[in-house]
């Protein structure tokens, strides 16, 4: 599953100003219920006097018709602004992701447009004669939410169109909002005031009609393009996966359906009223009343309409909206906890000072994407011919390419990879040294990619690195820099000397190497001391380098990289990582291989908490615990983590955040598809890599794959449709 959109996306990270947005929202709301109240009691006072039988009547002397079509319209107007409130203050109660505020702001426009034409009677009833000022004021509002509305068509279309690589026709969309914009422009200019003539009012009806035709062919043609490929997805899977491809297809064409009928309830409204009124051609004076009804209708439906489609796009049908508000919810307390979070400040003690000094340099030994993709690269060419992806651990890895490549520097390989540059990460990746590292490294590109599932990164690393770093560059996300423990963490100052247990590579069957850089180590109990913990060991420093870089960077987040086993959620050491991290409000992405493995052990994971799990010694254990302060907090958040995004279904989504999950999909189908096996030259991308056993890490048997079959070939895939 994808990012929401625009990041909507980005969605449910909360910065101070978000959270400010989110009241200046919710002030909006309390603003249109006061004003729709007042427009209310000023209508049933007004009605009270003048459909008296002493009054007689509306005063007729604002609107050259009659009173009864006066009365019918403020009925019909007072009726939209009634409907459209509770629209608008929801919508904008629950403003509290970059979508729903659109859909806010959109929904807010379509009210204060009827509410400001309702306005004008209400006036005129009283003896105060605004219909020129209302009137211009109104269609502000109104040409506003034309152009809001294409907009986010625009948004929603651009970010899928970015996701899977097609072109949509977005720049064509793009430059018929331009021209929108011109024309509006110049449509409030000429038609109000000195300068309005029926001529220029019939030159921009017919301009805008033509406009809003444009709008509607090119949106068919884009969501036509999109649907095929949908249905080109389901039909590559059969059974519960087919199933749940189709409801990609489905949701296509219900947002197809919702966009066309906006736009065509604008344009009818614009034909009707501009027929009405002798702007589009003339209108013989006995047809003109009977025109006064279908004008009055054809407005109102078009306004309601335009607040009905604006609730629909935000989820509110299928549950999102709700699932948004309570998830932002929580991300609130998140925050509080983040605010309040400070530098860890030293007590002034030249131990105290030293251990901030060792906090602060590990603070500052993160690497760009781009380099541990030109690691990842050479790791097969260079460091470690042998290496299998299938089978190497992260601590098979480190034992024999990150010790060795760091021994002649005797440093951190993450400072060797930035040529001694400090770096700063964005994110620091928990993860198990037990993992394949090809999962390792397949996590964090993920993260970086948008994604939940690390399986078809998995794939690319397997078969084709130059497209991932495509892919990365594209989306800007090659200068991300991460904290990962095994590039960051000088090994020449701890384990590099030793192996534990005689441990042996999976492949060669041998040892792995002792290093002989011969430098001093550090391990927790060494001294010099702080307390009962080593000053100069670096592995006993995480969760104060984490809060340190928690408390001096608001944008510093939590990367969880789950081994295929879960094992990770036994490691009390990653449990560790993951309390600090909850403690200092940080906000934390987990990743998986596929969903798959989260279903088949559910029931096991539901039944996890922090107290329960081990470590070989018990002493640990109680010093981690004693850092949670609510533990029942921190389980459930923990439980979030687990099954939230990944094993959430489609109501769980808004539709643009269902357009992008189905991009994301579209993309691996692509690519996997556009790798066609090359009959004539064997190459990695085509083989399938079947290892003998230890003794015969020389004797690799290939296995040529063909994607005809593409139930075969991307089980990852067909798995991450399940989870759409």
């Amino acid at each position: 599953m994808a990012r929401s959109l625009a990041s909507g996306c980005k969605t449910l990270l909360p910065c101070g100003r978000q959270l400010n947005q989110a009241k200046l929202y919710k002030a909006a709301a309390a603003t249109v219920v006061f004003l729709t109240l007042a427009v209310l009691v000023t209508a049933l006072t007004l009605f009270a006097q003048h459909f008296s039988h002493a009054s007689g009547g509306i005063r007729e002397s604002w609107c050259p018709v009659d009173a009864a079509y006066q009365g019918e319209l403020l009925l019909i107007n007072i009726f939209q602004v009634l409907v459209q409130a509770p629209i608008a203050v929801v919508l904008l109660s629950c403003a509290v992701t970059p979508h729903l505020r659109a859909n806010a702001c959109y929904a807010t426009l379509v009210w204060l447009q009827s509410w400001i034409y309702t306005g004008s009677p209400l006036l005129a009833c009283q003896g105060i004669y605004a219909g020129n000022a209302c009137d211009f004021i109104s269609l502000l509002f109104l040409y506003a939410s034309w152009l809001v509305a294409p907009s986010m068509l625009y948004a929603q279309l651009r970010v899928l169109e970015q996701t899977c690589q097609v072109n949509l026709g977005t720049q064509a969309l793009r430059n018929a909002i331009g021209i929108g914009a011109v024309l509006f422009a110049w449509g409030t200019i000429s038609t109000t005031g000195p300068l309005y003539s029926s001529k220029n009012v019939g030159l921009l009806r017919w301009a805008v009609v033509h406009l809003i035709l444009a709008f509607i062919l090119l949106l068919v043609r884009a969501f036509h393009k999109l649907l095929a490929l949908a249905q080109k997805l389901s039909a590559s899977f059969e059974g519960r996966m087919q199933k749940k491809a189709l409801a990609g297809a489905s949701m296509v064409r219900s947002q197809m359906f919702g966009w066309v009928l906006l736009f065509i309830a604008i344009l009818q409204y614009l034909l009707i009223s501009g027929v009405r009124y002798g702007y589009l051609w003339p209108v013989a004076q006995e047809q003109i009343k009977e025109l006064d009804t279908a004008t009055i209708w054809s407005c109102s439906s078009m306004s309601m309409l335009q607040s009905i489609a604006a609730l629909a796009i935000s989820g509110s049908f299928s549950g999102g909206l709700l699932l948004r508000v309570k998830k932002f919810r929580s991300e609130e307390l998140r925050h509080e906890k983040r605010s309040a979070l400070r530098t860890q400040e030293t007590m002034g003690t030249p131990e105290a000072e030293a251990w901030q000094k060792t906090v602060e340099e590990l603070g500052h030994r993160g690497f760009t994407v781009a380099k541990l993709l030109d690691f990842y690269k050479d790791l097969r060419k260079e460091f470690m011919p042998h290496f299998d992806p299938r089978q190497h651990t992260t601590n098979d890895v480190v034992r024999q390419a990150i010790i060795p490549q760091s021994s002649s520097q005797q440093s951190a390989l993450a400072t060797i990879m930035m040529d001694g540059k400090p770096t700063r990460p964005q994110k620091m990746v928990t993860h198990n040294w037990g993992n394949l590292f090809r999962d390792l490294v397949a996590a964090i590109l993920a993260d970086a990619l948008g994604e939940d599932e690390f399986s078809m990164v998995s794939k690319s690393l397997d078969s084709d690195v130059d497209h991932l770093r495509s892919l990365l560059e594209r989306d800007g996300q090659l200068s991300a820099t991460y904290w990962v423990c095994a590039f960051s963490i000088n090994q020449h100052c701890g384990i590099c000397g030793t192996v534990p247990d005689g441990a042996k590579d999976p492949v060669t069957g041998k040892c792995h190497p002792v290093c002989p850089c011969g430098r001093p180590k550090a391990f927790n109990t060494d001294s010099p001391l702080l307390g009962d913990k080593s000053i100069h060991c670096e592995m006993n420093k995480f969760d104060d380098m984490m809060s340190f870089l928690a408390s001096t960077d608001r944008s510093f987040k939590q990367v969880v990289a789950v081994d295929f086993n879960l094992q990770l959620f036994g490691r009390a050491w990653c449990v560790a990582e993951l309390a600090a991290a909850h403690e200092a409000g940080m906000t934390q992405n987990l990743l998986v291989s596929s969903a798959d493995v989260i279903e088949e052990s559910e029931a096991k994971l539901k039944e996890l908490k922090v107290e329960s799990m081990q470590a070989s010694r018990p002493e640990d254990v109680q010093e981690i615990l004693s850092k949670i302060n609510d533990k029942d907090a921190f389980n459930q958040r923990l439980q979030e983590l687990i099954f939230g995004k990944l094993l959430g279904g489609w109501q769980d989504l808004d539709p643009a955040e269902q357009m992008e999950a189905l991009g994301h999909l579209l993309r691996w189908l692509n690519q996997t598809t556009k790798a066609s096996v090359s009959e004539s030259t064997p190459d990695i991308s085509q083989q399938t890599i079947e290892s003998n056993g230890p003794d015969d890490s020389d004797d690799l048997v290939l296995h040529s794959v063909t994607l005809d079959e593409p139930r075969e070939i991307v089980p990852e895939l067909w798995g991450q449709i399940s989870h759409l």
